[in-house]
């Protein structure tokens, strides 16, 4: 991975500002790591607020994969999403705890964009983010940012651009082995048969954004004692393509 986009990948640190952001709406870009996005006394702050939200496991009696606070996402558990009445409401109870991490997430996305970056409020508050455990040899498999239809995310098409949901996280925990993204480069077509094979090299203190929609990506068991955390989301232009929403 380089700084130019020669391999569908750049590499910036906070600050740099641009319009990576756009260019993977557009295609042009599949994915940005942002170099040291986090210092360690934010790590250790960011943790310790998680550390009030509810766990929901994500595969049944499988505690090795948990998600901190509710995520507007389908699970084993949930295959067509949460009930929104509860992810809001628990979005609203979380609002006060992840209110310092805000500053976090938009220092993410400033690396990435100039365009103004906002919580997804409507048609309530969202989630800013939720904190992903995996461990005892678990990972993620093959897949997709993309969901089923069902009323969990028919809002989605309302308030955000569908063609590309950008899926983000900030690395706050390793694994002592495995626990690594691997992306397909290409776009996801009918025609490409699915694989992953692109590690994308991540420190504790990075972060990435990247077209997880029309991208195949997944990743691989964490191994070890210690577990692998990331806090994260997704986020989407808005109709317009005036500003960048994201939401957890």
């Amino acid at each position: 991975m380089s700084n130019e986009a020669s391999d569908g990948w750049e590499t910036r640190r906070p600050g740099d500002g641009g319009d990576a952001v756009q260019r993977m709406v557009a295609g042009g870009l599949v994915g940005v790591v942002v170099q040291g996005a986090l210092s360690a006394a934010e790590i250790e702050a960011l943790l310790a607020a998680c550390a009030g939200l509810t766990p929901h496991a994500v595969i049944p009696g499988e505690p090795a994969v948990c998600i901190a606070s509710r995520a507007l996402i389908p699970t084993m558990l949930l295959p067509n999403g949460p009930d929104l009445d509860d992810y809001f409401a628990e979005a609203e109870r979380d609002a006060p705890t992840l209110e310092p991490v805000l500053p976090l997430v938009h220092r993410l996305f400033g690396a990435c964009t100039d365009l103004p970056i906002r919580l997804l409020r409507r048609p309530r508050r969202h989630t800013v983010g939720t904190l992903r455990r995996f461990s005892g040899g678990l990972g993620a498999p093959l897949h997709c940012d993309t969901y089923r239809p069902s009323p969990s995310f028919t809002h989605l098409h309302r308030h955000t651009d569908r063609s590309v949901q950008l899926s983000w996280y900030l690395v706050v925990g390793a694994p002592e082995s495995g626990g690594v993204l691997l992306v397909d480069n290409r776009l996801r077509t009918i025609d490409v048969e699915p694989c992953a094979d692109l590690p994308i090299p991540l420190a504790v203190g990075d972060g990435v954004v990247f077209d997880g929609a029309n991208h195949f990506h997944e990743i691989t068991p964490a191994m070890g004692e210690a577990p692998r955390l990331t806090f994260g989301g997704f986020a989407g232009l808005s109709p317009k393509h005036d500003r960048l929403l994201f939401w957890g």
